[in-house]
This record gives C-alpha cells, sequence and structure tokens, in this order.
C-alpha cells in the first residue's frame, strides 16, 4: 500500500475545441504516471465535446457540460467541485503533455514537501514548435505582479497543503489572479524542464488585441483590492518588464 500513488485529477475546461481535444486527451491517457481521473467540462459551445469521443473514452473521464457558457474559469471551478484528487493538475483543450510530465512533477513535489509546482513549456504555432517559456526558480508575490511566468497547463497543486481554492469571477486572467492569491501563502516553485506544449491561437490570440490584454490585468489588480491609480501603475510596470525580458530572452534564443 506505500506504494501507491496519489490521485491526481485533471480538469480540462473545454469550448469549441472539437479539432484539438483528442490530441489533448492523448498525451493524458498516455501519461506515465497512471492514477489519474480526467474531468472535461464542456462550457456550453456550440461543438459539443461528447460527439468526437469513442466509447472507450467516455469510459476514461468524467464529462461535465455546463447549461451556458460561463468561461474557462468558472469551468475549472466546476472541475474542481468534483475532483477527488489530493493533486490538482490544469490543462486547456488545445495544449498537449509530455508522457512524462505528471511524473516527474508529482515526484519533484513530494521529495520537496511543495505545495504549487509549475514546469516550462514550449510554445506551437500551427505544428511548428517556436520558442521555449522561461521562469525564475522561485516566484513570489512581488515577483508575480512584474510578470507572470506561470503556464496554467503546467500547474500541479498539492490541496492536503493548499486547501480548497476556485478561480475568482472576473472576465480574463482568472489564473494569474489565482496565482496571486496563492503566492500571498506558498511560493511558486519551478521544476525547470520542458515537459507541455501550449498551443498559441494565431487568430484569435489576446496578444494581437492589446487593450484587452491591458483590461485584463487592470481587472487582476482591481479584483486584488488596488485602486484604479495603483493598478493603472501596476498594468506599466508589467508591460514595461515584460518587454525588458522577452527582449533579452530573444536575444538569447536567437
Amino acid at each position: 500500500m506505500e506504494n501507491i500513488k496519489p490521485l491526481v485529477s485533471v480538469i480540462i475546461p473545454a469550448y469549441n475545441s472539437n479539432d484539438t481535444i483528442n490530441e489533448t486527451l492523448n498525451s493524458v491517457f498516455n501519461q506515465s504516471y497512471e492514477n489519474l481521473e480526467l474531468i472535461i467540462i464542456d462550457d456550453c459551445g456550440e461543438k459539443r465535446v461528447i460527439d468526437v469521443l469513442s466509447s472507450d473514452d467516455l469510459d476514461r473521464i468524467k464529462l461535465i457540460r455546463h447549461d451556458s457558457n460561463l468561461g474557462a474559469g468558472a469551468a475549472r471551478n466546476t472541475g474542481l467541485r468534483e475532483a477527488r484528487g489530493r493533486y490538482i493538475a490544469f490543462l486547456d483543450a488545445d495544449d498537449l503533455w509530455y508522457t512524462d510530465k505528471l511524473k516527474r512533477q508529482i515526484d519533484f513535489m513530494q521529495l520537496n514537501e511543495i505545495a504549487i509546482s509549475h514546469t516550462l513549456y514550449s510554445e506551437m504555432e500551427g505544428e511548428r514548435i517556436t520558442k521555449n517559456s522561461f521562469s525564475p526558480s522561485i516566484q513570489k508575490y512581488q515577483d508575480l505582479l512584474r510578470a507572470n511566468c506561470v503556464g496554467c497547463l503546467t500547474v500541479v497543486l498539492d490541496r492536503e497543503l493548499v486547501g480548497n481554492i476556485e478561480f475568482p469571477d472576473i472576465k480574463r486572467r482568472q489564473d494569474y489572479a489565482l496565482w496571486l492569491k496563492l503566492s500571498k501563502r506558498f511560493d511558486l516553485i519551478l521544476l525547470p524542464e520542458v515537459l507541455g506544449i501550449y498551443r498559441k491561437d494565431t487568430i484569435n490570440s489576446l496578444s494581437k488585441n492589446r487593450f484587452k490584454v491591458l483590461a485584463g490585468f487592470y481587472s487582476v489588480y482591481r479584483h486584488l483590492g488596488y485602486n484604479r491609480i495603483f493598478s493603472v501603475f501596476l498594468v506599466i510596470q508589467y508591460t514595461c518588464h515584460f518587454i525588458i525580458k522577452r527582449s533579452k530572452y530573444d536575444t538569447i534564443s536567437s
């Protein structure tokens, strides 16, 4: 009994992701870590997730469909309420994990008694890997205010240490707001290995609408209780820090 690995709950919000979700699911099914439960939340997309799942897939997952579209944060919260695992892992319905992702990360967390960990990941445009992410080894609250280097697809939480959590009810950047809240109690620790693939949406990416990006960060800081002026300052600080770090990173990578 001592060798039984703790249960990991994998939470996947899905919205009109039928073109990619099977590849995503295969990256979970192929994990070398075997004690998993997989929870998919269909956030009331026009394309129903169930239409592209096989009967074998349905036997291996818990599928929940919202009656209305509530957004990714609310979908993850639905998954959190259903999750039975000690560890919680997040993955979006168009992203991928490498085979040893969970095994490497759970072993790392247990060995070092870590409450929250994340890893590096690759960025994919179309079928081409373009670059790998960058992150400091430890991120504290003040670090995250300047730059969020935590990819949601890589995060694993130990619920025995963190307790019950939920994503804030804001329109964008719910994951960033949650990391900030958690970082007031725990350091976010990096396992410095590339263990996932983030698929960039080159058509609808928020990075193409800078106003929405800035508005998203502003809403996070307001949600945290900062006044309007200081929230604007934090948005400017974040933007400047990102430009400087990205410039250095691109120079190193080229």
